[in-house]
């Protein structure tokens, strides 16, 4: 018609609609108790509880049953061996006491797509964690930056594995191999294994969340090095859990900061508007600093163990001071050290007999 437009501006709007599957018919149908904490990893083994058809472990759900109503929980299944039935459960939305926990699984042959993380680029280089994104190059992570409307605001340059025999400042070397262990709702693991001058082999499992992730790194040689060395991009102050207070500029060397901190377990680092969090969660031997030139910070835990060393890193887009980051370190620690829980499955409606 010749009438005209209401609204002559782009009114066309989007959201996002979370469809409740409907699972009462899915062949698979458990329950489980699962242990009260603010982060649950929970080992299970489907394999004495698998119905007589196939069933797609990949397109689990769970629903918390605690109450009159379910309420849908973000959950990932990680098999120890590929197609396997035991292994790692993963759930987030859960409160903080014990929670009653209802688990359902398709036939293999309904077709369901799995659902992924979408943390990770096609070609696998770039993460995005939120308005954090950062590249996965040979094994490194480079360019760790904040998405702000204005463009991406680099506050961390690179992390490496640092030593004499390998080479401090870089890594250089050959990635051998580099593969996605896992890639669901709740984390992304990639594995990267890669060989450095001296033939040292550095393995790195990096686990990425939606707003924290972790490394594992692992090494055939001690090298008296670093296995997590952090480069940052921004000024900003340093601090740690030992009290210890420095201004990351490119200036005055180490500060005395490796006599001051050598019980550290977390350092922060935080900008005008932004702040980095690392917190050791197999614990460390001491700091090591340098701040000099253009190599600002070049900060991170000592070790001494060769396997293993684990470490969580938050990067947030606002300042933080000593006493949150402090604070923050805390609960982190308290929700990401350990084992994960034991508990066992039930067949559906079994939970309370």
């Amino acid at each position: 018609t010749d009438a005209a437009e209401l609204v002559e501006d782009d009114n066309r709007a989007e959201a996002t609609v979370d469809v409740l599957t409907d699972t009462s018919d899915w062949p698979l149908q458990l329950e489980l108790r699962v242990p009260a904490g603010s982060r649950r990893e929970v080992r299970v083994d489907f394999g004495p509880h698998l119905p007589g058809v196939p069933v797609d472990l990949r397109c689990l759900r769970a629903f918390q049953t605690n109450g009159d109503t379910p309420s849908k929980l973000v959950a990932q299944f990680e098999p120890d061996e590929p197609g396997g039935s035991e292994g790692l459960l993963l759930l987030e939305g859960l409160g903080n006491g014990v929670e009653t926990v209802r688990l359902a699984a398709p036939a293999a042959a309904d077709g369901y797509l799995a659902p992924e993380g979408g943390r990770v680029s096609e070609d696998g280089r770039e993460i995005r964690l939120g308005e954090v994104r950062m590249r996965l190059s040979q094994g490194v992570l480079r360019d760790v930056s904040i998405q702000r409307p204005a463009g991406r605001s680099t506050v961390i340059d690179r992390m490496i594995f640092s030593s004499e025999k390998t080479g401090w400042s870089e890594e250089d070397g050959e990635l051998l191999s580099m593969e996605v262990l896992a890639d669901g709702p709740v984390r992304t693991v990639v594995e990267c294994v890669k060989r450095l001058p001296g033939g040292v082999d550095v393995i790195r499992r990096y686990a990425f969340y939606d707003s924290v992730f972790t490394v594992e790194v692992s090494a055939t040689e001690l090298c008296s090095g670093l296995f997590n060395r952090v480069w940052y991009a921004q000024e900003g102050t340093y601090y740690d859990s030992s009290g210890t207070e420095a201004t990351v500029n490119g200036e005055g060397e180490d500060e005395g900061v490796p006599e001051a901190a050598d019980d550290a377990w977390w350092y922060g680092v935080s900008g005008e508007d932004w702040h980095h969090l690392a917190v050791a969660l197999t614990g460390a031997t001491g700091m090591s600093y340098w701040d000099q030139g253009r190599a600002l910070g070049q900060l991170g835990f000592t070790t001494d163990q060769r396997e293993a060393n684990r470490y969580l890193h938050i990067v947030s887009p606002v300042a933080a001071d000593a006493r949150w980051l402090g604070q923050a370190a805390e609960t982190m620690r308290e929700a990401w050290s350990g084992e994960p829980m034991e508990t066992e499955l039930v067949a559906a409606g079994e939970g309370d007999g």
